[in-house]
């Protein structure tokens, strides 16, 4: 094994890790826009709503400059969500009445970001006219206006507040889910090819069908089945092939007795046993007289079928 060599179940522990985690950051992305869209509409409403709610109160005040009743009005809406502060102008600019939220004043990590997002929605406000009781032809004529200022920077910390625990937990089930998909894989796939390596290493050159590859019993049916079972068909084949090249070359094709190879290789081994054990061996020699005059007036054809039936006796 070289030293360039990465497990397969690394491999796939690093695949799952940054598929997970591009999955999650783009999950958080569109979870960020769709937050940021609700807000925005949210607020949106929620400022109308303030402003339908106290039009009339500050109207009133206003015609009838009742500053009193216009810094009560301005307190109930800095109590409101998000509001920071609240202004009644006169109709020639000048300011009324103004309140502000000293604990909405708040810096945080976001601020250039919450100008880009939510700068549209930083102010509203809403014309005052005189009241048309007042008027016989009910012509508007403008009072006031009324401005309120609201607290963005707040909004988008709570925002953004909310979607990193939404992150973490995303991140989390990422993390857990790369874990159990990392030890199915290894259980199911990197296990099973490790067995098979392991098994490749142990195969005999000289007797290959001996050590056939173990066949997993979940891959029976599927790919990793068919490559293992291919693979030992290739071996049994080759000790097919590789018995009748060593047949071929150590018998005689005619007679099946052993040839000059073989017999000197169970010379050689038989003298080394003799050596070792301290015993004798004897050898036989058998020859055949006047074969030669077979081959000569029968033909070699002849020759050989009675070279057959003499070993077949």
């Amino acid at each position: 094994m070289n030293a360039s060599f990465k497990s397969l179940t690394w491999k796939q522990t690093n695949l799952v890790v940054f598929t997970a985690l591009f999955f999650a950051i783009a999950i958080f992305i569109v979870e960020i826009a769709i937050q940021v869209i609700s807000t925005k509409n949210q607020l949106a409403d929620a400022q109308q709503e303030l402003l339908n709610s106290v039009e009339q109160t500050t109207t009133n005040a206003v015609w009838s400059l009742d500053d009193k009743l216009a810094s009560q009005t301005l307190q109930g809406i800095i109590k409101v969500d998000n509001v920071g502060s609240a202004v009644i102008e006169l109709d020639d600019g000048s300011r009324f009445v103004s309140t502000a939220n000293q604990a909405s004043k708040s810096l945080g990590a976001y601020e250039s970001l919450s100008q880009r997002l939510f700068g549209d929605l930083k102010e509203t406000s809403r014309p005052l006219y005189r009241p048309f009781y007042f008027e016989s032809n009910q012509q508007q004529q403008l009072i006031g206006t009324l401005t309120i200022f609201y607290d963005t920077q707040k909004l988008t910390n709570k925002l953004f507040g909310q979607l990193q625990l939404g992150l973490i937990a995303t991140l989390a089930r990422a993390l857990l889910l790369t874990l159990v998909l990392t030890v199915v894989f290894h259980r199911f796939l990197t296990q099973p090819i490790a067995q098979i390596s392991e098994a490749i290493d142990k195969i005999d050159p000289d007797s290959p069908d001996e050590n056939l590859l173990p066949m997993a019993p979940a891959h029976k049916d599927d790919e990793l089945g068919l490559v293992t079972s291919k693979f030992n068909q290739i071996l049994l084949q080759f000790s097919q092939t590789q018995n009748k090249l060593r047949k071929m070359a150590t018998r005689d094709p005619l007679t099946g007795l052993p040839n000059r190879t073989l017999l000197l290789e169970t010379l050689n081994v038989t003298i080394q046993r003799s050596r070792v054990h301290n015993r004798n061996f004897s050898l036989l020699f058998i020859d055949l007289d006047r074969f030669k005059n077979v081959n000569d007036s029968l033909g070699h054809a002849l020759g050989d079928q009675f070279l057959a039936v003499l070993h077949a006796y």
